[in-house]
């Protein structure tokens, strides 16, 4: 585990011990974006955007997560965030008995 800090845009900066689990590219015509995904040490997980607008100046969004639930709210279950989840080898699957 290493320290890792986010400067948030609009936010304080998040700081904690950690390490990155994963990390997908999103692209459009107008804009890229970077998420990423953390665990810190005590077993909380971080979701991080980082948004780059041809219109707009960069933000970074940075939330502590709870849960994988609190995770799912935050990225949702677009297939770029299925891959993000893949690659943090996080099953996704909704089960029913």
């Amino acid at each position: 585990m290493e320290k890792i800090r986010i400067d948030r845009t609009n936010d304080r900066p998040l700081v904690f011990n950690g390490k990155l689990l994963s990390v997908v590219a999103v692209k459009g015509k107008f804009f890229e974006e970077n998420w990423k995904l953390y665990i810190t040490e005590s077993g909380k997980y971080i979701c991080q955007v980082k948004n780059n607008s041809f219109f707009d100046p960069e933000t970074i969004e940075a939330k502590v997560c709870e849960s994988l639930e609190d995770v799912f709210d935050f990225f949702g279950f677009s297939p770029e965030a299925k891959k993000l989840y893949s690659l943090a080898g996080i099953d996704c699957t909704e089960y029913v008995e």
